[in-house]
């Protein structure tokens, strides 16, 4: 495996190409292909341009440093930077059908960029200035391209392994195996199509993941070697101290066996070895089953989010495509004690986040507060942003506020909502001082309550805030089966309604 490496430039344009061709080296020891070596460099390429055209001025004596992090999965490149504040994001969108609207050209790469990478992200640190993220995942081969031509029609899809088995058949459930990976890619198409999430649907990239950690998976085996059905645990971030049960497909003949209870089952009980303090779940509200189910193994709703899935989300046998934006119940399962903290939020859900962290089983404080608190720092603030591209939904995680955070967040909430991204979160610390006023004011741009999640940023507890970009979302769909998700629900519903 090959580590990080950095390289410290000057903001000059003549350091760019040797650092690009560093990184074109480097992609094709990781193992990407001539085209996706060649996606890389002109992305690099094009982000380092605009760092050193914008973030400092010409004959500047200022350095910036690239870090790459080749990963079992591809590569990570980060563009840490200290220059002149500059978003890339707040450029005008260059639209390929009319080249002629472009007035910056930088528009152009910055589009160029979103086009060649799997992900990018602009991320304010703070103090430490601002890095642009640049991720490319190793793609080898996607489920459809290993299929042959009669297997991607729909109609193998839906009778192949469909026929229920004359006796429950004997099987095992353990981790899966990394040659297992194929099987397991197979198994979520033919229980789903393409409408999961993107990376089960690379075998090499699925195995990976659970290589380097970032998932845990289970199958479920019969005595014969044949996969039944996928369940694993996603972490959030590096050295979670809280993971995801999810990634659950089984195949239908065999969905009368409990597997996805036996799954969880296991789940539960590794926790504590793995060091985690919870697990979490998102359960889909056009059906209860998977409510009732995360309520028998102790799970407790502590979160509703609105228009979570596409229109386009098939779920199948179990409740067929939804007529609008799906929308999800988060729930909490706390699996380590921990000890009491202090939790600061608006007055106007203090009452209801307080019922969730009693019904969740987390102690915390809510201490009253101080009348002379220490100033925001006069910095920009830490923040990140993550899309996900299939959902058409983005995820804002401030970490630290500066004295602009409001403006900061409301221009990026601009920019989403100008791009057409249907649903945004913004995740608030609630153990900052500061995330009361910070919540009230992002509440007068339109956000509102979804919910909390125990240990949910960086190990420290999270609220989350919710917005809908003219989404309309009919409250009569959504099926709901435990008091605290109603509580939470008539809380949104009122919100939304005066809005």
């Amino acid at each position: 495996m090959l580590t990080s490496s950095k390289i410290s430039i000057p903001a000059s344009t003549a350091f760019v190409r040797p650092v690009t061709a560093y990184a074109v080296e480097l992609a094709r020891l990781i193992g990407f292909d001539s085209a996706e070596v060649g996606q890389i460099h002109v992305a690099l390429e094009e982000s380092l341009l605009n760092v050193v055209k914008f973030g400092y001025e010409e004959a500047s004596q200022h350095t910036f440093d690239v870090v790459f992090e080749p990963q079992p999965i591809g590569m990570v490149i980060r563009i840490q930077e200290k220059g002149i504040p500059f978003n890339p994001e707040r450029l005008p969108d260059y639209q390929p059908d009319h080249p002629e609207m472009d007035a910056t050209g930088a528009s152009l790469g910055v589009y160029l960029v979103k086009t060649l990478m799997d992900e990018t992200a602009f991320v304010r640190k703070g103090r430490e200035g601002q890095e642009i993220r640049l991720t490319k995942y190793l793609k080898k081969k996607h489920i459809h391209q290993i299929l042959a031509p009669s297997e991607r029609t729909p109609s193998y899809r839906e009778n192949t392994h469909s026929k229920p088995a004359d006796a429950p058949p004997e099987f095992s459930i353990r981790p899966m195996r990394l040659e297992e990976a194929l099987e397991v890619s197979k198994c979520a198409y033919r229980c789903y199509g393409y409408t999961y999430e993107d990376y089960v649907y690379y075998p090499e990239r699925l195995a990976a993941m659970n290589e380097d950690g970032n998932l845990y998976s289970l199958v479920a085996v019969t005595t014969d070697h044949r996969i039944m059905g996928h369940a694993a645990l996603k972490y959030p971030y590096p050295s979670a101290v809280i993971a995801e049960s999810g990634v659950a497909f089984v195949y239908p003949q065999y969905r009368k066996l409990g597997l996805f209870s036996k799954f969880n089952d296991l789940f539960i009980e590794t926790a504590p070895s793995k060091g985690l303090y919870g697990l979490y779940g998102r359960a889909v509200t056009s059906h209860v089953a998977s409510q009732k189910m995360a309520a028998r193994h102790g799970y407790k709703d502590c979160g509703v989010f609105l228009g979570m899935f596409p229109e386009t989300t098939d779920f199948k046998k179990m409740s067929g495509k939804v007529p609008q934006r799906e929308s999800s119940v988060l729930s909490f399962l706390s699996t380590k004690t921990a000890a009491p903290r202090d939790v600061y939020v608006p007055e106007s859900y203090r009452s209801l986040t307080e019922k969730i962290f009693q019904a969740v089983g987390v102690p915390v404080h809510f201490p009253e507060m101080p009348r002379n608190r220490d100033p925001i720092p006069s910095t920009p603030s830490n923040l990140e942003i993550k899309r996900m591209h299939d959902m058409n939904s983005a995820e804002m995680v401030v970490h630290d506020y500066g004295e602009n955070a409001f403006h900061e967040i409301r221009l990026h909430l601009k920019d989403l909502c100008l791009e057409r991204i249907d649903v945004l979160h913004v995740i608030l610390d609630l153990e900052n001082a500061s995330t009361p006023a910070v919540a009230g004011q992002l509440e007068s741009l339109g956000l509102f309550f979804g919910g909390i999640l125990p240990f949910g940023l960086t190990g420290r507890h999270a609220l989350i805030l919710q917005y809908l970009n003219n989404v309309k979302i009919d409250f009569n769909r959504i099926n709901l089966v435990h008091p605290e998700a109603l509580a939470i629900r008539d809380a949104i519903k009122k919100r939304v309604q005066s809005l």
